[in-house]
């Protein structure tokens, strides 16, 4: 009988070579899930800044191409003062560029969704009427804050009646429908207006807070806090009153 000189792996070695794969098998596997899902977290949390930078974007272009729709706010049936130190207005109204008015709102009753609304022949944008506002943040976004701050209070490019007031302070200004005026008693007794110093170009400063409702997202991360400062373009012409703090 001749015998080969033939050599080959014993049991032990198949053993220990297989053992060596399938780690190695496993720590890839491993790596690719990790690296996989962290993409997965940065992708999620990048469309959740998409979707806030886009709400900035589209209230941006009404506000620097539009003018402030003064009117809206000094109405006292709408009772919202633009005065500092009142209450945070969560309400944008806006005039744009063919005078159409344009509103921004946080959705009242659940108070999650940025909307806006365009008024036009069958649309009068009525507040109480959610069916005539549109959301412009998606279901993964809740809104927990918008608001707006409008500086000058009141239009700077229209003179208004000097009301006279006293007797009940700034009372007699609200009463005499100039919501965001405040009475210079014991000075020149009328109602006056805050115009943010010499700086009388409209501007709206947004606050806002969103969430991520995306699961994928760390917890740590799903809170976005923004803001910004926003400038009409607009120049309506010379500036009728000069009262400011």
């Amino acid at each position: 009988m001749i015998r080969g000189n033939k050599k080959g792996f014993t049991l032990i070695e198949t053993i220990i070579a297989l053992s060596i794969f399938v780690m190695t098998l496993l720590i890839t596997v491993n790596i690719y899930l990790v690296v996989h899902n962290a993409q997965r977290k940065v992708v999620a949390l990048q469309r959740v800044q998409d979707d806030v930078r886009y709400l900035f974007e589209a209230i941006a272009q009404e506000v620097r191409l539009g003018d402030i729709n003064y009117e809206f706010y000094n109405d006292p049936i709408q009772n919202m003062d633009l005065y500092p130190g009142a209450q945070n207005i969560t309400y944008l109204a806006v005039l744009n560029q063919l005078h159409e008015e344009i509103y921004f709102r946080l959705l009242p009753s659940t108070s999650d969704k940025a909307q806006y609304c365009a008024v036009n022949e069958s649309n009068d944008c009525d507040p109480a009427v959610d069916e005539n506002w549109e959301n412009i943040t998606p279901d993964s976004v809740e809104i927990t804050k918008l608001d707006f701050l409008i500086t000058p209070s009141a239009n700077p490019y229209v003179d208004v009646t000097v009301e006279s007031c006293a007797l009940t302070g700034d009372q007699e200004c609200v009463d005499a429908g100039l919501i965001s005026y405040r009475c210079d008693v014991g000075v020149t007794n009328t109602c006056l207006y805050y115009s943010d110093g010499q700086n009388f170009q409209p501007k709206v400063r947004i606050l806002l807070t969103a969430n991520a409702l995306d699961s994928t997202i760390p917890e740590q991360s799903r809170t976005i806090n923004m803001q910004t400062i926003i400038s009409s373009r607009l120049y309506s012409g010379k500036v009728q009153n000069l009262n400011y703090e």
